[in-house]
């Protein structure tokens, strides 16, 4: 790749793709621990793939990635079908196709669906936790039973907090001190990785969803019977 130039970038869900011609395709997903660490001036010393695993150099600036999910070259036609396997993404449109009626066709918890990216894409374990807080929904509660108000609401969460981050330059801060009084400490979200609830202050519930750690204030988001 050395050389080549970029002649567009698009973003869907966790996934980045760097168009470079029909051919070649930068497919990257950070996945849980990948990152880019920018350096001011050129480049200094060798790459090694422990290091990195691709670099953008330039006489005032270097980037590196490192350690990613994802980082391939593939075509147009592999990143088309990448993205057809995916769900809708909040941060770029704003009605999903079909009012994410595909959520209540799965037979588990509502938790488990919307991190799945085929469902939607783009929510991970932080925004899970905070979009079915705000929408006082329980992780556990079934995804069939969810009405048509609360797949709104789940959606116009996801919309709001994603693309709040995305403002915020990537950092996840779910708590708005500006229009949420309830909030007197300075933590940054309402349950994802809180001891207490952030509003009610009853103790959080935790346990293994998904593969993930899930989070949940029982007094908030009730489980319904």
């Amino acid at each position: 790749m050395d050389g080549a130039t970029v002649k567009s970038l698009q973003a869907h869900g966790k996934h980045v793709f760097y168009d470079f011609d029909a051919r070649r395709v930068l497919h990257i997903h950070l996945g849980m621990h990948g990152s880019f660490a920018r350096h001011g001036g050129a480049p200094r010393g060798a790459r090694s793939r422990n290091a990195a695993w691709l670099r953008v150099a330039s006489p005032s600036l270097t980037v590196d990635l490192r350690n990613p999910k994802v980082c391939e070259l593939v075509d147009t036609v592999a990143r088309d079908r990448i993205i057809a396997a995916l769900g809708p993404d909040p941060i770029l449109v704003d009605t999903p196709p079909g009012g994410l009626a595909a959520i209540r066709e799965v037979k588990k918890p509502v938790g488990a669906v919307i991190v799945d990216q085929s469902v939607i894409a783009g929510i991970g374990n932080v925004y899970r936790a905070e979009i079915l807080y705000a929408c006082a929904i329980h992780p556990d509660r079934e995804a069939s039973s969810l009405t048509d108000d609360d797949l709104r609401n789940i959606w116009a969460g996801a919309v709001r907090m994603l693309r709040a981050g995305v403002a915020d330059g990537g950092r996840i801060r779910t708590v708005d001190r500006r229009r949420d009084f309830t909030v007197r400490d300075s933590r940054t979200c309402y349950v994802y990785g809180q001891r207490f609830c952030a509003r009610c202050g009853s103790l959080i519930h935790r346990w293994t969803l998904a593969g993930q750690l899930a989070y949940a204030c029982e007094a908030c988001q009730p489980l319904a019977l």
